[in-house]
């Protein structure tokens, strides 16, 4: 059925008095759970809000599919039953114009993703946008092709941010000696040489107006740095030599030098 047929069914529907009960679960409570628990807990708040507008229990319940999502209300679960029974049929109708209406709601609220066009569905256009911005409050970050395009985006804005940041500490001097440097401790994103200290660099990559030194007000995040540092420190036979932390936060075409931003008690 079209946007418009679908339209005209629920607008006949209204007109006839056929009541229906709408639930929806959150994309908090899909990742605190899974998709079959929260479908059936959506169940449980669609019968809820029905039964309330009936004024009655329901005699019997039918469930598209073949899990049993236990509503305490005699149960007759349809494979395919969208296109055997018409209540689940009508049902499929008000789902579908229901999710399509908060979808376009969405699409004003984060317009970067365009909701209206694909409805959540993984398109191309859709995971290119998660691949670039990350992910907004209304996704599932436990559905697979969201979280590995968040993932695969952060990378790469992880290593657009260090070539930006190791172009603008060239720029002013500092010879790059090391990137991503691994040591048992962690990984140090760039240590530079300035010809009087070594400078290790944490780079921050922000899509907002989070001042970087925030990010990194964690002690354990730092006792991680200085433990790494001290471990590249001695595999490169440099422990005679003074040590600087500085940060180096990449907004954008913006790259903000943080200069001695820490030292190691």
């Amino acid at each position: 059925m079209s946007a418009a047929q679908r339209q005209r069914f629920i607008a006949q529907a209204d007109e006839a008095g056929l009541a229906y009960g709408i639930g929806r679960c959150e994309s908090s409570e899909v990742d605190a759970h899974n998709i079959l628990e929260a479908t059936f807990e959506a169940m449980r708040r669609a019968l809820a809000e029905l039964e309330a507008k009936l004024g009655r229990r329901a005699t019997q319940v039918l469930v598209d599919g073949n899990a049993d999502p236990k509503l305490g209300r005699p149960t007759e679960t349809v494979i395919g039953g969208d296109a055997k029974r018409p209540a689940i049929g009508a049902a499929s109708i008000v789902a579908k114009e229901h999710r399509d209406a908060w979808m376009t709601e969405l699409a004003q609220r984060y317009p970067a993703y365009g909701f209206e066009r694909h409805s959540g569905y993984p398109t191309k256009a859709h995971l290119a946008a998660l691949a670039e911005r990350g992910a907004c409050p209304e996704h599932r970050l436990s559905f697979g092709p969201v979280r590995q395009a968040v993932v695969a985006g952060r990378h790469d804005r992880g290593r657009e941010a260090e070539d930006a940041a190791a172009r603008r500490l060239e720029a002013e001097g500092l010879q790059v000696v090391a990137r991503n440097w691994s040591g048992l401790g962690g990984e140090l994103d760039l240590v530079c040489d300035n010809g009087l200290e070594l400078v290790v660099v944490e780079v921050r990559s922000r899509n907002d107006h989070v001042d970087p030194l925030e990010t990194l007000v964690s002690s354990a995040k730092w006792g991680r740095i200085r433990r790494t540092t001290e471990e590249l420190l001695y595999r490169m036979r440099l422990e005679d030599r003074f040590v600087r932390f500085d940060v180096v936060a990449v907004q954008g075409d913006q790259v903000a030098w943080l200069e001695d931003a820490w030292r190691p008690n």
